[in-house]
């Protein structure tokens, strides 16, 4: 039985990727990825026919335990086409939270980070690919947010005294005025 069944932890429009300019359509730019709560799955509908394209129910470590801020990875940063996932951690890996990168086309896990019991965000969460092609992590209910490298070594964090909800880096020029400063 699903309860709440109609709350979607994610949606993101599908950006420019390398995917349908291979011609594979079900990643057309504009079609919606949604993660819907309780459903432990990811889908990419198609926007013109209202058809689910894509599904990913996950295999590592018994499958998504929860999710929230899957979004493809944007043109112009390190893994561009590749789908991250915030994998909570609610159920099959209770207590331990996965960040995945994958590769929508096959489906492979290509990146992933994990620590154990050290890293767990019972809700919420989010993850951002940077520039430099390390991973923003923000940890909500811990209220930390922290930087990984592709090896998984941490290379700063900050805990805040409270929860934190999705946080994001931005650079500098971001903000017209700190930029001044």
């Amino acid at each position: 039985k699903i309860s709440d069944w109609t709350h979607v932890n994610t949606l993101q429009l599908l950006p420019a990727n390398q995917w349908y300019k291979r011609g594979d359509e079900r990643f057309k730019p504009g079609n919606l990825l949604i993660q819907p709560r309780n459903w432990w799955t990811f889908i990419i509908i198609d926007r013109e026919s209202g058809k689910a394209v894509w599904e990913y129910h996950g295999h590592y470590r018994g499958g998504i335990s929860g999710g929230h801020d899957a979004h493809m990875i944007p043109e112009g940063l390190p893994g561009a086409g590749n789908i991250l996932v915030f994998d909570n951690g609610t159920e099959t890996h209770k207590g331990e939270s996965i960040i995945l990168e994958i590769n929508p086309h096959t489906n492979e896990i290509v990146w992933k980070y994990e620590d154990g019991t050290h890293f767990f965000s019972k809700t919420r969460g989010a993850v951002q690919r940077l520039p430099n092609g390390n991973t923003f992590i923000s940890e909500d209910l811990r209220g930390r947010c922290f930087e990984v490298t592709k090896e998984g070594k941490i290379v700063w964090e900050y805990i805040s005294p409270v929860e934190i909800n999705r946080a994001r880096r931005y650079p500098l020029e971001y903000c017209p005025v700190c930029a001044k400063t």
